[in-house]
């Protein structure tokens, strides 16, 4: 909404600066040499209530060198564009009343809202225009509405920059395609949505670990340190705004220290899970289900039942693979959670919103 707002204003001067030239200008108006005379011809060819004769008297005392017609084209440009807030920052202070996390169509009163009464009115719904365009992409992707569509967006790159071509760009994309579980869409989740992810990462950990029999397989436990690490890192960049910089680089040093730690301290010998390999099932299963869950939603907008029946399909694909037969090197287990993480590429895409949702009175919100 701001952005289509921000639009209007610029091609507003934009369509000024186009139609009154100053040869134009100057055949309509350029009767006479005295500026105070020049204002009351534009402002007599207005439409009444125009408020332009105040506009250019305030005006020549602010900038009394400006050239006649840029002055002209300015003011033009400053009405139209007083005209477009008049409509546009009551539906901004509306849905700016609501919050950011308020979501993508929030529910408004139906028909337009009302105008702002009063100049203080009309400063208070510009100064929330303001601050929708002062929020960074850090405070936006903590929302679940810009957090989905930055999600989208980053999966789309990925195909964008595979080559094209016959044969050996087929091989290419397909290893590409391969990759993306552990080389894009789960380092892209944590730097989204670093809180989710790391909860993530803990129950895919503990799946991992059950089902090699060890808490520290290095196939499948090397990865998810990997991407401890990348949310940890991103959770810890957004203190920089807030804390001064040496405080985040010794936080961030910390942070990025626990996961290979972790690793570390869970290797000795003999560092076993309890039960048997049928036993550890019963934890692999809810581990992954849980985990594909809190990925999924960070991309999905779709009722909770589908998404909770994307995970236990997750869960199910974790427990089809014969883990622990191989304790000693867990590759089983990194079977397994590499086939559930190309499961939530896989079915990510289908949790998506719809492509054509039903009209609602905010659709203006969209525009």
């Amino acid at each position: 909404m701001a952005a289509w707002t921000w639009g209007r204003l610029d091609a507003a001067a934009s369509l000024v600066a186009v139609v009154a030239t100053d040869e134009r200008l100057a055949a309509a108006f350029g009767a006479t040499t005295d500026d105070t005379d020049l204002g009351a011809r534009v402002a007599a060819a207005m439409p009444p209530g125009s408020g332009f004769a105040r506009l250019w008297a305030e005006d020549l005392g602010l900038r009394p060198d400006l050239p006649r017609w840029d002055r002209v084209r300015d003011l033009l440009a400053a009405l139209r564009q007083r005209e477009i807030l008049d409509e546009e920052l009551p539906l901004i202070a509306a849905l700016d009343s609501r919050g950011i996390r308020a979501g993508n169509r929030p529910d408004l009163p139906a028909g337009p809202p009302p105008l702002p009464e009063g100049e203080a009115a009309f400063e208070q719904a510009l100064a929330a225009f303001r601050a929708i365009g002062a929020e960074d992409v850090s405070r936006l992707v903590r929302v679940r509405d810009p957090r989905r569509a930055a999600l989208r967006t980053g999966l789309l790159v990925w195909p964008a920059v595979q080559p094209s071509g016959k044969a050996a760009a087929h091989a290419v994309q397909g290893v590409l395609g391969l990759l993306k579980p552990l080389l894009w869409l789960m380092p892209l989740v944590c730097v989204l949505a670093p809180a989710s992810a790391l909860a993530a990462v803990a129950l895919m950990w503990t799946g991992a670990a059950f089902g090699s029999g060890r808490w520290s397989s290095l196939p499948a436990h090397v990865p998810l340190c990997a991407f401890a690490m990348t949310a940890l890192g991103a959770a810890v960049a957004r203190l920089r705004p807030r804390w001064p910089l040496p405080a985040v680089l010794a936080a961030g040093a910390v942070a990025l220290a626990l996961p290979p730690l972790a690793l570390a301290l869970a290797r000795p010998y003999g560092a076993g899970v309890p039960g048997g390999a049928p036993a550890r099932l019963l934890v692999v299963g809810p581990a992954y289900a849980l985990a594909c869950a809190l990925v999924l939603r960070i991309g999905a907008a779709r009722p909770w039942y589908t998404v909770a029946a994307a995970a236990v399909a997750g869960g199910a694909l974790a427990c089809a693979v014969p883990s622990g037969h191989v304790p000693q090197t867990g590759w089983w287990a990194a079977l397994a959670l590499y086939l559930v993480l190309l499961w939530i590429t896989f079915v990510l895409p289908w949790l998506y919103p719809d492509a054509a949702p039903r009209a609602e009175p905010s659709d203006r919100v969209n525009r």
